[in-house]
């Protein structure tokens, strides 16, 4: 049986399915004789989603969730954290309570974190399942997926020319930026590293370009307009100014360049 997916997000809490807890209690017994542990069954009873969506590359996202006992005898239960691990995911507690029954049908709260800030953890699709093992009863399987994707972002153009404009005046030129991927993005302008200024040196006048704002964030599929100014102070050079800003995008090396 199929069981629906997992709402929710980080901090959410998730309470699963009651099919999974009641099935995991089960225990053979037969009538006048004295009841014995059965083996572990190797049937799956219930199958569920934990869907982390689109997940930033270099962030780490968690989902929580609530494991109920509703059976009549105490349950064990685990993860295999070996199969986790090796693909990004690490599960807390580390190791699961035991859980009594009827009637008290005790819960735990299970986390499950996604760090795509490790090397093995790839941009794409994560799709796979891990057994939810039970003591003394069948299996549930557990799906997790993921999209994880390096955030980024575009601009309409790369080259703005102001022309002419007379000193003490000045222009204004708009830029759009552009976040086409699947994941928010964060993004500034960056600015050249601050000189220390020394002892009668005349302080340096003013950029001739202003972004505003310098910096945001974009949701997917969001556009943002940013206005340039561009005002000359003093004396200009031979063939006007010239001069490339940076666009950078956190968690992302490639930067975008306007002239």
């Amino acid at each position: 049986r199929t069981g629906p997916p997992i709402p929710g997000g980080h901090g959410t809490r998730m309470v699963t399915p009651r099919a999974t807890s009641r099935m995991t209690m089960s225990r053979a017994t037969s009538r006048g004789k004295t009841p014995r542990e059965a083996p572990k069954p190797s049937c799956t009873v219930a199958r569920y989603v934990v869907d982390f969506g689109a997940v930033v590359k270099g962030a780490a996202l968690s989902k929580r969730f609530t494991v109920q006992n509703l059976g009549d005898g105490d349950m064990l239960f685990a993860f295999d954290k070996k199969d986790l691990e090796r693909r990004g995911f690490r599960v807390y507690p580390e190791y699961m309570p035991k859980l009594s029954g009827q009637p008290y049908c005790q819960t735990t709260e299970v986390t499950l974190t996604l760090n795509t800030a490790m090397e093995h953890v790839e941009e794409g699709v994560i799709d796979f399942t891990v057994p939810l093992s039970v003591t003394g009863g069948p299996q549930a399987l557990v799906t997790i997926k993921a999209v994880v994707q390096v955030p980024g972002l575009t601009a309409n153009m790369e080259t703005l020319d102001f022309g002419n404009v007379q000193v003490g005046h000045c222009k204004w030129a708009y830029v759009q930026l552009h976040n086409d991927r699947a994941v928010a993005c964060d993004w500034s302008v960056k600015k050249p590293p601050a000189r220390i200024r020394r002892d009668g040196e005349p302080e340096k006048p003013p950029d001739v370009f202003v972004f505003t704002p310098s910096r945001g964030s974009l949701k997917p599929g969001e556009r943002r307009n940013v206005k340039v100014r561009y005002m000359p102070n003093g004396e200009i050079p031979a063939g006007g100014f010239h001069k490339q800003t940076c666009v950078v995008v956190e968690h992302n090396p490639v930067m975008t360049v306007i002239t």
